[in-house]
């Protein structure tokens, strides 16, 4: 991956999403010729009280490593008052928040999902930064709020102009970073990309293999050598992760991907909106273990392992077309 890549998970258009849309953009600006892939809401589910939230925009950039940016779409007044890590809200959804808190726990969720892997094991330089779109620095510092010792790293509104797109990714570089690391390696980079698509989740651990057999035969260097080819591509991981605004189709030959992209698709919706009614129908019978564990895999993939597949979810349906014995169709 030479040139940056960005996908958008959802876009409703609410007006809420006018500040974080604003944010999206300079990333694909300042990001754009740098070898790295950008989510607009990450499918990484945290607790934030009694919701789940995902990271507003997630950045893994081979040099930099792994970003995240909370964008807080507050105009000036709306902050009374910064109480350490709270803030302190007037006319806004909420009366109070920790925006840097929550990048941060956001940031150490990613990191457990890469400590899965050996080979990625502290070498993942890591920020958590908070994004003001509609606060301009000045006004920030009228206010006295940089003098505070919980003072969080911030993206202001002059950061987002277009005249400041070299600005805003030197700002984000000079950033303190959460975890110090390294520029990554190709395998590395690869081996990251392929954990956030999800792929090593349906994969054997090749490290149990190689113990077994000192000198590996012809079959397993082919089996290796499929599993670097394995991860999702491009198309394909951004189907699995965004939510259309209305009918999608996906259409694929045999053993192409179509059913682990569907799973992964509703799981990512039922944690994302867990009020909506979800069915994945199909017509193979033997196909209900296969996809049962496919959503419990990445239920607890995208949640930090803390919700799985549950038949007795009403909201998330598994139905074969025709039904069975003892099972719904």
């Amino acid at each position: 991956m030479g040139k940056g890549q960005f996908i958008t998970t959802e876009f409703t258009g609410n007006g809420g999403e006018r500040g974080e849309f604003r944010v999206w953009e300079r990333v694909q600006d300042a990001f754009g010729e740098r070898a790295c892939l950008a989510y607009w809401r990450y499918p990484l589910f945290s607790p934030q009280g009694k919701h789940r939230k995902e990271p507003d925009i997630l950045i893994l950039d081979r040099q930099l490593g792994i970003i995240v940016i909370e964008v807080k779409s507050l105009r000036i007044h709306q902050i009374t008052q910064i109480t350490g890590h709270r803030w302190h809200y007037q006319g806004f959804y909420q009366k109070t928040g920790s925006p840097y808190q929550q990048a941060e726990q956001q940031v150490w969720a990613i990191l457990r999902l890469c400590e899965r892997e050996p080979g990625l094991t502290s070498c993942l330089m890591s920020r958590a930064i908070v994004a003001l779109p509609y606060i301009t620095q000045e006004q920030w510092h009228e206010k006295q709020f940089d003098r505070l010792v919980s003072a969080p790293p911030i993206l202001f509104e002059n950061h987002l102009r277009l005249t400041a797109i070299a600005q805003f990714g030197d700002r984000v570089k000079k950033i303190s970073p959460l975890t110090p690391g390294t520029s990554l390696s190709q395998q590395q980079w690869q081996l990251l990309l392929s954990l956030m698509s999800g792929t090593p989740i349906f994969q054997p651990n090749p490290s149990s293999r190689w113990r077994l057999y000192p000198s590996p035969s012809r079959a397993e260097i082919l089996a290796e050598a499929r599993q670097q080819f394995s991860q999702l591509d491009l198309a394909q991981e951004t189907l699995a992760k965004t939510i259309p605004p209305g009918v999608q189709r996906i259409r694929g030959i045999a053993g192409s991907g179509k059913t682990v992209i569907l799973c992964q698709k509703a799981a990512h919706m039922h944690l994302k909106h867990p009020d909506w009614k979800i069915a994945i129908v199909f017509f193979s019978r033997s196909l209900y273990q296969t996809i049962t564990e496919q959503l419990d895999r990445w239920l607890r993939h995208f949640s930090d392992g803390q919700v799985g597949y549950s038949s007795r979810d009403r909201n998330l349906r598994v139905f074969h077309g025709w039904g069975a014995k003892g099972q719904p169709g």
